[in-house]
């Protein structure tokens, strides 16, 4: 019963918000990992290059 009231109140707040909102800022969590993943790997590069 309680699975069933969350699912229930899942859908509810999912209707709530725009399927435009949540898909932009989906693409830009996306983008925001991307960042992330490039800035590490440079880091790792830098790194390289100043202890190696």
């Amino acid at each position: 019963m309680l699975q069933e009231r969350r699912l229930a109140g899942k859908t509810k707040s999912d209707a709530n918000i725009p399927s435009s909102y949540s898909a932009d800022y989906f693409h830009r969590g996306r983008d925001y990992a991307e960042k992330l993943r490039r800035g590490l790997y440079t880091l790792k590069v830098i790194s390289l290059v100043l202890f190696s």
